[in-house]
């Protein structure tokens, strides 16, 4: 009987510790190099008023498309800005998931926007989905193929991801 007693109260404790690892939050990911100079220039309160006026201005019918596209790229980066002031993983994802959202949405109004493609493939990648990252990055490679910053990041990906560094991105002329 104390062995059962003894073995029933291992098993209840190692389920415990499994239960309340899995239920504890993860940290939040630090800010990016690419992100905190963005960060430095503005305050929480301006990026709240940010969203606020932007997404008000969403709703005005007298728009063209490149200004509906701008308006939902300034949103996006308004997300992403607010996604390094959160305190939990969870709560990063939500925002990069949102920015991700209006990238997408700014890419139906103007769809070969270098800086755009480029945004989409970084929320991508920052969301660690990498095989979605790679057609964007190769997008906006083709339109800028000298950009230091995307190939950086591009780079960046392929490393994370566990891919060949040395691979060129496939739109990129020797």
């Amino acid at each position: 009987m104390r062995f059962l007693f003894t073995t029933l109260t291992i098993i209840w404790l190692v389920f415990g510790w499994i239960c309340y690892r899995a239920l504890q939050p993860e940290p939040p990911v630090p800010v990016p190099w690419h992100a905190a100079q963005a960060l430095q220039s503005t305050t929480p309160e301006r990026i709240e008023n940010d969203i606020a006026r932007d997404s008000l201005m969403l709703s005005a019918d007298n728009m063209t498309t490149i200004e509906r596209a701008k308006i939902h790229y300034f949103l996006a980066k308004s997300y992403w800005m607010k996604t390094y002031l959160q305190d939990t993983r969870i709560k990063q994802v939500a925002c990069l998931e949102l920015s991700l959202r209006e990238c997408l949405a700014a890419l139906k109004y103007f769809p070969e926007d270098p800086l755009i493609l480029y945004s989409t493939a970084d929320l991508y990648h920052q969301l660690k989905k990498y095989d979605e990252a790679k057609p964007y990055y190769d997008k906006a490679l083709k339109l800028e193929p000298d950009n230091p910053h995307f190939l950086r990041r591009y780079y960046e990906m392929l490393e994370e991801s566990g891919r060949q560094v040395t691979d060129k991105p496939s739109t990129v002329k020797e």
